[in-house]
């Protein structure tokens, strides 16, 4: 029994011994002079960085510029002594575009959406396409960052005493992370 004790015993020094062996420094002896001796250098790399997301998002616009233009014929009507409008309502556009480009390390997403100004509610605004998905822009040249554009169309009537570019609603471009 008591040999089984020292045999467990020894068998811890041992793997203490063992244990603490890489921890130990080599050692070289000299035995004349000149001599040298060469020590390895280890290293190891461990990696722990987070890449940061950054965003950059260029958003452009044109001059966002609308004439309502109406065409036909206002017909007088001697019964009721009044004119009965014929008229068709359209609208043109300069500079209706909306561009998108990401220059971000994600990869984003872009909502637009229109809002008529106060008195000018019977207008409304909509958009080739709403939503813009951007991929990232690694991997990519500065000139070829993804981008998106969408055009703004207009609908509604606008009074004929509006006869100067006024302002008539606003658009509002949300930007997400996808």
């Amino acid at each position: 029994m008591k040999k089984m004790k020292y045999r467990i015993a020894a068998a811890s020094m041992l793997l203490a011994l063992a244990s603490h062996a890489s921890v130990l420094a080599a050692e070289s002896t000299i035995t004349s002079v000149p001599d040298t001796t060469n020590i390895d250098v280890q290293a190891r790399y461990q990696g722990s960085s987070e890449e940061v997301t950054v965003y950059q998002i260029d958003v452009s616009w044109g001059d966002m510029q609308f004439t309502y233009s109406e065409t036909g014929a206002s017909t007088w009507n001697p019964a009721t002594h009044e004119y009965e409008e014929a008229a068709q309502g359209s609208w043109s556009a300069q500079g209706n575009t909306i561009t998108v480009i990401n220059h971000s390390n994600a990869a984003v997403t872009a909502q637009l959406s229109f809002q008529a100004a106060s008195g000018y509610e019977g207008i409304s605004g909509s958009f080739s396409q709403s939503t813009l998905e951007l991929a990232t822009a690694v991997g990519t040249a500065v000139a070829d960052a993804p981008s998106a554009v969408s055009e703004l169309t207009l609908s509604g009537a606008l009074a004929e005493s509006v006869t100067d570019f006024s302002t008539i609603g606003q658009i509002t471009v949300s930007i997400g992370s996808n």
